[in-house]
């Protein structure tokens, strides 16, 4: 006989692809023999304007030759929500890279680290 049983899975904060969630001794059971573990694993969705690159999260965001030069202000909306203000001060130049684009660190405002009770 097959015994239907719902599981509620509670899945920690910076929990990222590939995170194992195991229920021990909850798998296939068969006389004589000890039952299995069920194995849960996260499966990280794409993202149409995020991307994360372990604790860090990258934005795709286009900025004209003039705004990278002179400065730029845009509100943001995070992952969870929030609103936020991306900005560069007038003299702050985002330097290119190899690849065409440039960066900007906003510290703070990253993926939570597994196990961090501050995130």
């Amino acid at each position: 006989t097959q015994i239907e049983e719902e599981f509620e899975i509670f899945i920690e904060k910076g929990a990222g692809h590939g995170h194992k969630i195991v229920f021990q001794g909850k798998a296939h059971e068969q006389p004589g023999f000890e039952p299995g573990n069920l194995m849960v694993i996260l499966h990280q969705e794409e993202h149409c304007r995020f991307e994360r690159r372990g604790a860090d999260l990258l934005l795709r965001q286009e900025i004209s030759l003039l705004e990278a030069l002179t400065g730029f202000r845009r509100v943001v909306t995070h992952l969870d929500g929030r609103r936020f203000i991306l900005k560069t001060a007038p003299k702050e130049v985002i330097q290119p890279l190899a690849s065409g684009t440039g960066l900007k660190a906003i510290k703070g405002e990253g993926m939570p680290t597994l196990g961090d009770r501050k995130s």
